[in-house]
């Protein structure tokens, strides 16, 4: 065997441990990995993609521009989940490239978990009752790797405890929010002043959280509305704060120390 022989056996050799990690992965929560793919799909195609798709591929950056069309492309190869799990399937290596970037690099900063549905029972969905008008489908864990943020957010939860928060936006917004958290500077909505807003009071937050388009391979649907569970700081300044802006219920947070995403709720969409 000569050199150039080697190489591309060496070549092939990794290839094929990336695919195995790939559908080992996978296979270990299919849904999990079917909504993160999801998600992406929803800020890849969305016009906003610039604001939406954070953080974007570094191998798609060239010369500071974002190569979005070499990027759908590179996507729009992906077969569905039930494909990726079988060893035969044939993968281009522009998208082995891109799945190892979101189902194992990025797994690092954010990983996320199906729940059983009974978890919600824990969740107080609506301030003063446990009853809820719309219930979700599905439930995911949102896992975040420590940051020096979540430092802040664990001390702060400590001295003053926590309650939970509701928190409704676009679909194509929650890849980015799951990565940067509800970062208020991001956030345009400000009748009531700025920061981010949430609600004590879930169905609420399915006010501002419309169905979109997400990925067209998905086995969870291919238009869903999502809505984040969030915990939040007891701090004396937002409870002081909680009902003086806006209509009873909302909560704006100026502090994003004071809240940590904890779950998802997914909606499929019908048809």
């Amino acid at each position: 065997m000569d050199c150039l022989e080697a190489c591309l056996a060496q070549n092939q050799e990794d290839l094929d441990m990336l695919k195995a990690k790939l559908r080992s992965i996978i296979e270990r929560d299919r849904l999990a990995s079917d909504l993160k793919i999801s998600l992406f799909s929803a800020a890849l195609r969305s016009f906003r993609f610039d604001s939406v798709l954070r953080p974007f591929p570094r191998v798609y950056v060239k010369f500071g521009e974002k190569q979005i069309d070499s990027l759908r492309k590179s996507f729009s190869q992906i077969p569905g989940i039930g494909e990726l799990c079988q060893e035969e399937t044939r993968l281009s290596a522009h998208s082995l490239e891109l799945l190892e970037w979101l189902l194992i690099e990025d797994s690092d900063s954010v990983y996320l978990k199906i729940l059983p549905i009974t978890k919600l029972d824990e969740i107080p969905l609506s301030t003063g009752s446990h009853n809820c008008t719309t219930r979700p489908s599905l439930i995911f864990d949102v896992i975040n790797k420590e940051r020096g943020s979540s430092n802040r957010f664990n001390e702060l939860k400590r001295q003053y405890g926590s309650f939970y928060g509701f928190h409704g936006s676009s679909i194509e917004n929650f890849f980015s929010i799951l990565h940067t958290g509800l970062l208020s500077h991001l956030n345009n909505r400000s009748l009531f002043g700025e920061g981010s807003y949430l609600s004590t009071d879930l169905d609420v937050s399915l006010n501002f959280s419309a169905s979109g388009s997400t990925w067209d391979k998905s086995m969870i649907a291919q238009s869903i509305s999502c809505v984040a569970v969030c915990e939040i700081v007891k701090h004396p300044r937002i409870v002081a704060n909680k009902n003086k802006k806006g209509p009873e219920k909302y909560i704006i947070i100026q502090d994003n120390d004071c809240l940590k995403i904890r779950f998802l709720l997914i909606y499929p969409s019908a048809g």
